[in-house]
């Protein structure tokens, strides 16, 4: 099992994300298999919590409210 300094990402911005701290590891499915969860500051203010490896792959840029206004302004 690898292991790393979960706190060595906390300042890096991913997108509109800046990384706040680590929040915990969180299996996912029945096979142990787990995720880094980092909570992250958008740039409009809101706070989420995201897998690291959805930030580093460029899966997750913005928070909800950020991704809807920029769809809406897509379209108008």
């Amino acid at each position: 099992m690898r292991t790393f300094d979960v706190d060595r990402f906390v300042g890096h911005k991913f997108g509109k994300l800046t990384i706040v701290r680590y929040v915990e590891n969180k299996e996912i499915g029945n096979h142990g298999k787990t995720l880094a969860m980092y909570e992250c500051e958008c740039e409009c203010g809101n706070h989420i919590i995201v897998p690291l490896q959805y930030l580093k792959s460029g899966n997750v840029t913005m928070c909800k409210d950020c991704k809807e206004k920029a769809y809406e302004s897509k379209w108008i």
